[in-house]
């Protein structure tokens, strides 16, 4: 069965791309509708602009291998002839190739019938760009692995890809526009923090992912608000991830800094927090992480805490009544509130 929201996607990018009218929607009536929705899978030529959002088809995943090919193959090129080619050369083949299968994917959108192999060829731009920028800065002489070079590479990535997502709201950019600005946050904050040794570098990653899941789920409400449902239910279980599994990790096993206690405190209302956004949203990956994150809450404090003064029978037995009742609940949720 075709997901309504994936359908109505469908039909407003007919309506962008001028495939068919106002006009004709309303005389088609709510039967034409139907129709449309029913034949939206089938419709051959015309770019999704939910590129992440419904399933693959068989040629669309042989795009998607292709590309993976291709860039493997430069690497490979580039890996096994290192020594022979000039510096010019190197930088050709790497961030030539990139800036060329970027306009090449650029060339096949204004084609419908080969919009969504463009779509390939901006997979293989995007994919050799951090290749040929390091090759660049090779050739520069700048030290590439380091920090600094990190954060310039994936900066001006997350830029190309920001902009271009701006011009032409492809998925495809919004999804290496989310990979590279990952990229840029890790690198940019390793950079500032340096060789600290004030920093607890551990707790340091720790809280940058706990912020990166944050971060992601405003992206989630940001795109469910312009109604891009399957893109923010992604965002969704992936900010979720994150959020719970930093403060998960910041908790630590048995605590005694003064944060650690907090975080272990703490965890659980996170944890009933998220479950509840579930209610909230209709979102089931709120829901499914929310509990399993609960569940090994459960597991972690009573092996923590009463493991010697219950024994490892009873622990296990209370752990597993209490999972039991969590899961119970969950599904109670699941069919009131969400399905």
């Amino acid at each position: 069965m075709i997901d309504k929201s994936v359908a109505l996607e469908q039909i407003k990018v007919w309506l962008d791309l001028k495939v068919v009218s106002p006009e004709e929607l309303r005389e088609l009536g709510q039967g034409g509708i139907a129709a449309a929705t029913a034949t939206a899978a089938k419709f051959e030529g015309v770019p999704s602009s939910d590129f992440i959002s419904h399933k693959l088809g068989i040629s669309e995943v042989l795009y998607a291998v292709g590309g993976l090919l291709v860039v493997m193959g430069v690497g490979v090129l580039v890996w096994q002839h290192w020594n022979e080619f000039s510096t010019l050369t190197r930088i050709l083949i790497t961030l030539g190739s990139a800036i060329a299968a970027y306009i090449v994917g650029l060339v096949m959108q204004f084609d419908k019938k080969l919009s969504k192999v463009g779509q390939a060829f901006f997979m293989i731009s995007a994919l050799v760009f951090p290749l040929g920028l390091a090759v660049t800065l090779d050739a520069l002489s700048f030290d590439w692995s380091s920090y600094a070079s990190q954060s310039l590479v994936s900066g001006v990535l997350l830029a190309v890809f920001a902009i271009s997502y701006v011009f032409f709201r492809y998925d495809i950019f919004t999804l290496f526009s989310i990979i590279y600005g990952s990229w840029f946050y890790f690198s940019f904050t390793s950079y500032l923090a340096g060789s600290n040794p004030s920093f607890d570098l551990v707790k340091f990653y720790e809280y940058r992912i706990l912020l990166l899941g944050l971060a992601f789920l405003s992206l989630g409400y940001f795109f469910a608000s312009r109604e891009r449902p399957a893109l923010s239910s992604r965002l969704y279980g992936l900010g979720t991830l994150l959020f719970l599994g930093g403060a998960f990790a910041l908790g630590g096993w048995k605590p005694s800094a003064v944060d650690s206690i907090l975080w272990e405190i703490v965890f659980s209302g996170l944890a009933l927090g998220i479950i509840f956004l579930s209610v909230i949203t209709k979102s089931s990956s709120f829901l499914t992480l929310g509990v399993l994150f609960l569940m090994a809450y459960i597991v972690k404090i009573t092996a923590e805490y009463f493991y010697e003064s219950l024994g490892w029978e009873l622990s296990l037995i209370l752990s597993g009544l209490l999972l039991i009742f969590i899961g119970y609940s969950a599904v109670r949720v699941k069919k009131k509130f969400i399905a």
